[in-house]
């Protein structure tokens, strides 16, 4: 579905509310995160938007205020939609949000997590408050006599922006396990050894922990030697080893193999 490209009358605008100075990189972070979920949202509502059709525009630089506001799209568009249907997609964008809050305030869990993205969007965009101790974010769409309104003070955004962080960290942690006796064929080896690298352009797959093939990293030098001074092709052998696998978000990323049990031939098709 394309974009309308209509904006009418529709806008969004959202208030920062400073009741002490704000770095300005505080504010830009606001913006930034309010621009790039937004167009992540459409883009959940079916419609094919590009950065450079979000309009954002500061419309009011008061005493301990900032005012911004967003149209649907750019404003050089000519409009070809009803109204309505702009004030439709921007309040779907305001409930968005509202429901974000409320997850990371623990208010309700009746929804799908975030996205590590959308998180660090969201986390952004409450940074003008979050990280000041006096303030409030105030997002408010209008079109016409319709109008919805949302506030959050800095409390809320405190905390918010406290368990956003924890969530991103937790999301990026990584973890390790060890599997025992997982059978290891290699896509690819290098001749060199990489015992101490940070990298390997060495790569195998263990189709038990990920069908992918992925890094793979040797304890020892012994077990890299076996493996790697073998007479024949080793893609054609099978590797019984115990690894250990690292992990991101519950997905293996590495191996590590930390003992060969044994290697066997493969028959070759008949």
């Amino acid at each position: 579905m394309d974009l309308p490209s209509a904006i009418g009358d529709a806008r969004m605008t959202v208030k920062f509310d400073i009741n002490e100075p704000v770095e300005i990189q505080d504010f830009i972070d606001g913006l930034e995160g309010l621009s790039n979920e937004y167009q992540l949202n459409l883009k959940q509502q079916g419609y094919k938007v590009d950065a450079d059709e979000i309009s954002l525009v500061i419309t009011s630089v008061k005493n301990g205020s900032i005012e911004t506001e967003l149209a649907p799209i750019a404003a050089a568009i000519i409009p070809t939609i009803a109204v309505m249907d702009n004030y439709l997609i921007l309040t779907q964008f305001v409930k968005h949000i509202d429901a974000y809050m409320k997850y990371f305030l623990g208010k309700t869990v009746d929804m799908i997590p975030p996205t590590i993205k959308s998180a660090e969007n969201f986390e952004k965009l409450l940074a003008p408050v979050s990280r000041k101790t006096k303030g409030a974010i105030r997002l408010r769409v209008r079109s016409g006599n319709s109008e919805m309104e949302y506030d959050y003070l800095d409390p809320d955004c405190v905390k918010a922006g406290i368990e956003i962080r924890k969530y991103i960290d937790n999301a990026n942690a990584t973890d390790e396990h060890i599997t025992k006796n997982a059978l290891l064929y290699f896509h690819q080896l290098s001749k060199k050894s990489k015992i101490e690298a940070a990298k390997t352009p060495d790569r195998g797959v263990i189709e038990e922990l990920n069908r992918h093939h992925l890094p793979v990293f040797f304890a020892s030098e012994m077990d890299e030697a076996r493996v790697k001074q073998l007479g024949e092709n080793p893609f054609k052998y099978s590797f019984y080893v115990d690894v250990i696998t690292q992990t991101k978000r519950g997905k293996a990323m590495s191996y590590k193999v930390i003992k060969i049990h044994k290697i066997t031939k493969d028959e070759p098709d008949m």
